[in-house]
């Protein structure tokens, strides 16, 4: 592996725009050694159709989505 030096910082509009659009990207970037961070503009609260979950429950949904995507990420730089 030959690590660079440098973060990347994501921006996106809707927290799965990186992984759709970019996740190949993103993917290199974890496997060269760079901290990747993320600034996601929106909860991701309307990007669900079920119509039982709440508001809140679609946004700790998201959120605990990242948490599990920010272990892994973690998991591959530790190998």
């Amino acid at each position: 592996m030959c690590a660079r030096a440098g973060s990347v910082l994501v921006m996106t509009a809707h927290p799965d725009d990186a992984d759709v659009h970019g996740g190949g990207a993103v993917a290199r970037w974890v496997d060269e050694g760079r901290e990747v961070h993320y600034v996601l503009f929106t909860s991701g609260d309307k990007c669900h159709h079920d119509p039982t979950m709440t508001r809140d429950e679609v946004i700790a949904l998201r959120r605990a989505e990242h948490r599990v995507l920010d272990g892994q990420a973690r998991e591959r730089r530790a190998d």
